[in-house]
């Protein structure tokens, strides 16, 4: 299951070199109880390229939650 909750087009890069600290919501995605455990996180960050669509520039590697089990 693939999905996004809180940050999305709420935060924005605009400068090529910074430092950007995001707080994610990870309670109430492991509340969820449809998600596979343990939890896989992964993080991407996109450059809008029109209204409602987007390329992937970057991504983290996968982050295991393992404690989710």
């Amino acid at each position: 299951m693939t999905f996004s909750e809180g940050t999305a087009d709420k935060v924005r890069v605009t400068s090529r070199q910074d430092t950007v600290t995001i707080t994610y919501p990870m309670a109430s995605i492991r509340r969820n109880g449809l998600l596979e455990q343990p939890l896989t996180c992964f993080f991407y960050l996109h450059r809008y390229t029109a209204p409602g669509r987007s390329t992937v520039i970057a991504q983290t590697k996968p982050i295991v939650f393992k404690e989710c089990q």
